[in-house]
């Protein structure tokens, strides 16, 4: 990212000279980045620009020392480099971090916390990477106020490499008696090659990976670095060199309007803005007459250079709150030319007060504390180290304690839910017979959630706003045996095994796995059944799939592996997949595989439920932005079932269960129901919710599966 190597005069070294087209460049970049991010809601291709120019920079400077025979020091370039950035990028985390805590949604916090200690440790890339492939942590990766930061995590990772590299480069050269400058040539070269095909193969297998990995990132570093290494053999002429300059920026310039940049990079397309760098920087070097060094090299516009990073910091949380505050969609789309003009302006004085009150004072103490070090001490100076050490200690106890705090609410507000959702202990009139009782079986009094469907909309329903964020369902441990194989992204549990009472098979999606907590609730009231829950993301069951060999068909298989040894006294499983706007779509593979659960174990029952409704924006973020009881919260509720379908499935052994009049009574779709909420996102019905339709699915399955709990809540 842009960084204070504008300052890159060494004294030691009075031939690097600072290139002022540089600076530009990097000015250029970033106000493009900036602007399509605010005003076009996509992406420049201005990142890979900072990219190239901080390895051209470094290598720069580090092959200069090298040929001048001054002793490799990486430590002390790596101390020196964080040293520079960390105090405007603490800054930066800490305050996003507390604007947080008065602008977004109490949900939101820990994953900004989280966020923020990834970016502070530079692995903010990973991070993302690893939220991309969960499927289990949502959209969370596209409106992190921390996004920007994986370029920034890319950058810090290579400035601890790019040292280490040039070491091994020298030793080489001294080993061989080879010039340092081409051997460092064939090593970047290799770099570039290798790092370049894994770039061009990721992104066409897993472009939303490859966007934020670090490898497929690396080649971009070494085009800056070989660029830098033959810089010096480089001789054009004044008009070549203008014709190069304006090619260079005007390649710039259209990457983001002609190139889908988010959805292309890094493969191939990344070479556009790379190549305008490279032509821009080949062009510097003197004066033209009609160059771009006439644009680049304006003082005010070089100046402009000096808070590129600090803006390039800043301009993203900023953005991002400010869409909170108004209330206007998140990132994707660009803003209105005043509201645009607004985040700028607040963007830029942020940016210069974070250089004039941060950056400035930390750079003049550095300074300060190196003049009276000794001068000839290899030990790497303790200033950087102490600065370094302050800044992560900084940063690590707002935000981890903010973390351990929230926490903590978090868990006490979940308690008082399970409390609330428990209900009252009543002795169910008739009294039970001990055939059908459990010790201390005594059914519950529960006036909330499905329950309680006419009950006024209320500002903070049940989990709370502090837990919403833990309602996926999951107790138990592992599973030991016929688990989810390796590979499958899915997810086994299971309670502890009671061979005195019946066990349940919850097996398919993830919306199977929300539904599994009909089970707790039955074995929390009546101490039965055992639950198992073997789930893989998307693993509806189409015809077919079990047959094929990726993470589905695998997960199908190993669930009927369990059927077939264990004998389950009952399979769950959904047998549509539903669509926001749309009817349900029958899943064609389910009466096959009922079928084969009867030939497997003929005692077993099978419960087929139906699929819990989607949409196109989460429920309770809507709700949280317009109101409880806003209509533009509120859908329609899916229409029904195909009734041949239906058929099919009970013609195949199974009992067909549909939950949707009571996830959405009176036909219509709310966020909360009895002061309880439905969904925690777009899809996901929330464990709390589905607690309260443990009385609705046993009414459902009384007659055909006797080993079900009849009785769980007791209605007013």
């Amino acid at each position: 990212m842009p960084q204070q190597e504008g300052h890159e005069q060494l004294a030691v070294d009075k031939s690097l000279r600072f290139i002022p087209e540089v600076q530009g460049l990097r000015t250029l970049a970033l106000l493009l980045v900036v602007t399509f991010h605010i005003w076009f809601g996509r992406v420049s291709g201005g990142v890979d620009v900072f990219l190239l120019v901080s390895a051209f920079l470094l290598t720069r400077s580090l092959t200069v020392r090298a040929e001048e025979g001054t002793p490799d020091r990486p430590l002390t370039t790596i101390l020196r480099r964080f040293a520079r950035l960390l105090p405007v990028a603490a800054a930066v985390i800490v305050l996003t971090v507390l604007a947080s805590w008065l602008l977004m949604p109490r949900h939101t916090w820990s994953g900004t916390h989280w966020d923020a200690l990834a970016s502070l440790f530079y692995v903010e890339n990973w991070r993302l990477i690893a939220l991309q492939v969960d499927y289990y942590a949502g959209s969370h990766a596209a409106t992190s106020l921390f996004q920007h930061f994986w370029s920034l995590s890319v950058q810090g990772q290579i400035f601890i490499l790019w040292p280490l590299l040039h070491v091994l480069g020298g030793w080489f050269a001294r080993r061989t008696g080879r010039p340092v400058r081409r051997v460092l040539l064939w090593l970047f070269g290799a770099v570039f090659a290798a790092s370049f095909g894994c770039s061009v193969w990721l992104t066409a297998v897993d472009q939303q990976v490859a966007y934020f990995d670090t490898f497929a990132r690396t080649w971009e570093f070494a085009a800056g670095s070989l660029l830098a290494l033959v810089l010096p053999w480089l001789r054009l002429g004044e008009r070549a060199r203008a014709l190069a300059g304006w090619l260079g920026v005007l390649l710039l310039v259209s990457c983001g309007l002609l190139l889908p940049v988010d959805s292309t990079f890094p493969g191939f397309a990344a070479l556009w803005p790379v190549t305008a760098a490279l032509l821009v920087i080949v062009a510097a070097g003197a004066p033209t007459r009609f160059g771009a060094d006439r644009l680049l090299t304006r003082r005010w516009f070089g100046g402009i250079g000096g808070y590129t990073y600090a803006l390039y910091l800043v301009h993203w949380p900023v953005m991002l709150l400010y869409r909170q505050v108004t209330g206007q969609d998140a990132p994707g789309l660009g803003l209105g030319l005043v509201d645009g003009l607004v985040i700028m302006l607040l963007s830029a004085a942020i940016s210069v007060a974070l250089v004039h009150l941060v950056e400035r004072p930390a750079a003049a103490w550095l300074r300060t504390q190196t003049a009276v070090s000794a001068p000839h001490s290899h030990i790497p100076k303790r200033a950087p180290a102490v600065l370094i050490a302050a800044c992560l200690l900084f940063g690590t106890v707002l935000t981890g304690g903010g973390e351990l705090a929230r926490n903590a609410a978090s868990k006490a507000e979940a308690a008082q839910a399970q409390v609330a959702l428990g209900g009252e202990t009543v002795a169910p009139e008739p009294t039970p017979t001990e055939e059908d009782r459990s010790p201390g079986w005594d059914p519950v009094l529960l006036e909330l959630g499905a329950e309680a469907p006419d009950l006024p909309a209320i500002a903070d329903p049940l989990p709370g706003a502090g837990s919403i964020e833990y309602q996926w369902v999951g107790e138990g441990s592992d599973c030991t045996e016929h688990i989810t194989p390796p590979g499958t992204d899915g997810i086994c549990w299971e309670t502890e095994p009671d061979p005195s009472v019946p066990t349940v098979l919850f097996v398919g999606n993830s919306h199977t796995q929300q539904f599994a907590e009909l089970g707790y609730a039955a074995a929390e009231v009546a101490g039965y059944p055992n639950v198992r829950i073997q789930a893989g993301p998307g693993c509806a069951f189409r015809a077919g799939d079990d047959e094929l060999d990726d993470a589905c068909g695998k997960t199908w298989r190993a669930a009927l592996e369990y059927v077939t040894a264990e004998y389950p006294e009952v399979v769950v499983l959904l047998g549509t997949m539903s669509q926001f706007g749309a009817e349900d779509e029958p899943m064609t593979g389910v009466p096959a595989w009922v079928e084969k659960i009867s030939a497997a174990s003929p005692e077993t029952e099978v419960v087929v439920l139906r699929d819990s409704p989607r949409f196109a924006v989460a429920p309770y973020e809507c709700a949280l932005a317009n109101g409880w009881d806003a209509a533009e919260c509120q859908h329609p509720a899916p229409p029904s079932v195909d009734a041949a379908f239906i058929a099919e499935v009970e013609t195949a052994g199974a009992t067909w269960v549909d939950l949707n009049p009571q996830i959405c009574p009176d036909d219509l779709c709310r966020p909360q129901v009895g002061q309880v909420v439905v969904w925690f996102d777009d899809n996901h019905l929330s464990a709390a919710f589905v607690h309260t339709l443990a009385q609705h699915f046993a009414d459902a399955v009384a007659e055909s599966v006797p080993a079900w709990p009849a009785e769980i809540y007791l209605r007013p």
